[in-house]
């Protein structure tokens, strides 16, 4: 009985998946050893679930400032709201009495309309235009910290990259991957984002130099994974949260600086402005918001009003 002929170097033959475990016929059914891009896979999926963990606590924290700011456009506007629509709901009960029991023509019914529509309209806008001009701030600010956070490459990634290029444009097409394939996964393994950054520029210009080279759209793919920090992540989701709580600040204010009766006041678009929250499962699931009635045309709620005083 002769021993098998042993076919290439163990480990190296293809596996046989009928013979898990069972070496026979020369062939090697050991598990494959992971290649270099295995292995940048691999950092780069540690890496980024590190980097999300972290921005998921710390998004899931509450936003103090803005919180204060909902609550303070709220205290304010609903004491002036609550003067106004008793003022205006004056106005118009005295529009509906007959004719010999109202106190003011329908000249003074009019002027009465329109002064307190114009002063509800002032103080509105007095009490909002400062909530206004903080959010604004605030969101100039948080621009410039995604600026910093974004422009993380020092000068000294910039010349570990540049003499990165230098060797490895001699070995494009072909050969060039296999050494910006370890560069990426030693910068992501260090979690230097500022070194993964100043790849990136390379990486994307060989692509556009050499179109069909084997790898290289792996290699953008995982470094585009692995160039955003946590501190992005945040910044950008509190950006967002300035972004949505202004446009809600606006939403409420136009509502409230009309008289509606009909039609409250959407607070809840207001104190709900949150549109980066953290799934969690365990978290109980937040009502509905109420279902507002439609608002009739002002033509038609005049003819409704004159149909039924006859």
């Amino acid at each position: 009985m002769t021993a098998p002929t042993v076919v290439g170097p163990v480990g190296a033959g293809p596996r046989d998946p009928g013979a898990l475990g069972v070496v026979g016929d020369g062939e090697s059914v050991a598990p494959r050893v992971p290649d270099a891009v295995d292995r940048l896979a691999s950092a780069v999926s540690a890496f980024r679930a590190e980097q999300d963990a972290v921005a998921a606590r710390q998004l899931a924290m509450p936003d103090l400032a803005l919180d204060r700011i909902r609550g303070r456009v709220r205290s304010a506007l609903e004491p002036v709201i609550a003067m106004f629509d008793a003022q205006a709901a004056d106005v118009e009960a005295e529009a509906r009495k007959g004719a010999g029991d109202r106190r003011l023509t329908d000249r003074a019914v009019d002027s009465e309309r329109a002064r307190i529509r114009g002063a509800r309209e002032e103080n509105v806008k007095e009490l909002v235009e400062p909530i206004e001009q903080e959010l604004e701030q605030a969101e100039q600010k948080v621009q410039a910290q995604i600026a910093h956070f974004s422009e993380v490459a020092t000068d000294e990634d910039r010349s570990a990259v540049a003499d990165l290029g230098y060797a490895v444009l001699n070995l494009m097409p072909n050969h060039g991957a296999p050494e910006l394939t370890r560069f990426l996964r030693a910068a992501v393994e260090a979690k230097d984002v500022g070194r993964v950054s100043a790849l990136l520029p390379l990486l994307s210009s060989l692509a556009d130099r050499f179109p069909h080279a084997p790898g290289l759209d792996v290699l953008i793919v995982q470094a585009n994974a692995a160039a955003a920090s946590w501190q992005q992540q945040v910044t950008q989701g509190r950006l967002a949260r300035i972004q949505r709580l202004r446009w809600a600040l606006r939403q409420v204010a136009s509502r409230v600086a009309r008289y509606d009766p009909e039609t409250p006041a959407r607070w809840f678009d207001f104190e709900a402005a949150d549109p980066f929250e953290v799934a969690d499962p365990k978290a109980p699931k937040h009502a509905p918001p109420p279902v507002v009635p439609a608002h009739k045309p002002r033509w038609l709620r005049e003819l409704e009003r004159k149909e039924a005083s006859k």
